[in-house]
Formats: C-alpha cells, sequence, structure tokens
C-alpha cells in the first residue's frame, strides 16, 4: 500500500466524486485522466468527466490505469442508458438501475478479490432488498450508512477498512494469495468459521485443505481445543476403527486403553 492510499470513486454523477474531493483530501484518487495532481486544483476540473468512473465499464479502465487502488466507494442506484448496465445477475432486471452498484460489486469481485469497497448508502435502505442479501456475508463490503456525509465519520470509516485490509495477509498465519477464487474461499470461509456447522472441505491432494482447516478455521472455532487431523490413506482398514473409536485394555492380544481419535477432539 502506498504512502497515501488511493481510492476509486464509482458514481453515475458527481455527487459522491466532489463530497470525497470536498471531505478526504488526504488520499490519492485513481481517475480516468492523465493530468497530475489532485483533481480539485487541476484548471481543468470544471465539466471535467474523468475524475472518476460513472458505470462498470469505466471502473474498469480506471483499476487498469490505476492497479494500486485501495478503496471503492461505490453509488448504488445508476441513472445511465441500459447499454452501460452489467446485465442483471444478482437483482431483478426490473431493478438493474436502482441496484447497479450490487451488480458492480459482484463484478469487482469477481475481477479483483478482495479490493474493498465502502457501498455509499445504509443498511436501511437495502433492507428489502434480496439482492442485498450478498453483502451480509461479502466480508470486504462495507455500508456508509449517515458516514457518508459526515466528513470525520467518513474519514474514520476509510480508515478503518485501509487497517483491516492492512491486517488480512497475516490473519491466521495462512497464504491466501491475491486471485479472486482465493478471495472467495477466504469469504466463504470466514462466514462459516463464525458457526458452529460441521464442514467438509473438498479438493485434489496437495491443494491445502488441512492447512486451511488447522490455521484458519480451527483457531476461530475451537481454539481451546486441539486440532486432531487423521490421514485415512495411510491407515489399514484393519486398524481403522481402533485408530478413530481407541481401545480397551484385554479387547484383543496385546490391547492396552487408548483413546480414539474422535474422544481426543
Amino acid at each position: 500500500m502506498a504512502d497515501r492510499p488511493k481510492l476509486l470513486v464509482i458514481d453515475d454523477g458527481e455527487r459522491y466524486v466532489e463530497l470525497a474531493h470536498a471531505l478526504l483530501r488526504d488520499y490519492d484518487y485513481a481517475t480516468r485522466c492523465d493530468l497530475p495532481g489532485p483533481c480539485w486544483e487541476c484548471p481543468a476540473r470544471p465539466g471535467c468527466t474523468l475524475t472518476h468512473a460513472h458505470d462498470a465499464g469505466q471502473a474498469d479502465e480506471a483499476l487498469a490505469k490505476n492497479p494500486d487502488v485501495d478503496v471503492v466507494l461505490l453509488d448504488v442506484a445508476f441513472d445511465v442508458p441500459e447499454e452501460r448496465l452489467l446485465t442483471a445477475r444478482r437483482v431483478p432486471e426490473k431493478a438493474r438501475k436502482r441496484l447497479q452498484g450490487i451488480e458492480i460489486l459482484a463484478h469487482l469481485r469477481r475481477a479483483r478479490g478482495e479490493l474493498p469497497v465502502i457501498l455509499m448508502t445504509s443498511r436501511e435502505e437495502l433492507a428489502y432488498e434480496e439482492a442485498a442479501e450478498a453483502l451480509a456475508v461479502d466480508e470486504f463490503a462495507t455500508l456508509a450508512g449517515a458516514d457518508a456525509f459526515d466528513a470525520r465519520a467518513l474519514g474514520l470509516l476509510v480508515e478503518r477498512v485501509l487497517a483491516r485490509r492492512r491486517e488480512m495477509p497475516e490473519a491466521g498465519g495462512y497464504a491466501w494469495g491475491s486471485s479472486p477464487e482465493m478471495a472467495r474461499v477466504r469469504r466463504d470461509v470466514s462466514v462459516l468459521a463464525r458457526t458452529s456447522l460441521p464442514m467438509l472441505l473438498l479438493g485434489e491432494t496437495g491443494t491445502g485443505k488441512s492447512a486451511l482447516a488447522e490455521r484458519v478455521i480451527h483457531p476461530a472455532t475451537r481454539r481451546e481445543g486441539p486440532f486432531i487431523a487423521v490421514d485415512l490413506s495411510a491407515l489399514p482398514e484393519t486398524l481403522m476403527a481402533s485408530e478413530l473409536f481407541g481401545t480397551a485394555k484385554g479387547a484383543f492380544s496385546g490391547a492396552l486403553d487408548r483413546r480414539g481419535r474422535f474422544e481426543e477432539a
């Protein structure tokens, strides 16, 4: 992360970019422009439309020019021509404009994985929107709410999001990488690890199932107890029952009292 964090504003109008430029001047901004210096000091600023992204396509353009973006400020409603809207996947077709920000968020997740996003709306405004349920399990999306229009509160919100991002690479001592696929795994695990539900991890040998369970899931759910791993492929069928369930002294020749793996866990 650079000394001055970089923000990208995605909004169909000028409302939030003007707000950010007025309230958040300790940050750099990702624009679609090649001129140096902050937008608010630029002589070409009046009438300029390159200060931010107005739709998903322009967001991709801005991110391509500024791959070092740290946080995105994203509007939810987009009053732009139909051809500039993303095809509705998460929202009803009739709500494409009103909830286009939800579609853009999903698009960013597929393209940029863990990039933190602050949605410039409140939980109350989205309370009855079925498509917004995805936000509840998105570890990297934050709703601004009333903080969006208060200079100090918005600045603190951005700093909180940045601090959370700085802490992420060390979380659980697990090497997450930066691919969208691993970001999705991380979001799913972070949600499931808060529950007491049993989990089944599937994957080919060497893909990191045991490491994920030991370093991430176990510390979050059962940190007071031991982590027990059993390699079933290395157990002969004749010994599997005694290994898992234990043995009692005298049960068979040479048997001793020994706890099984289930009891140890």
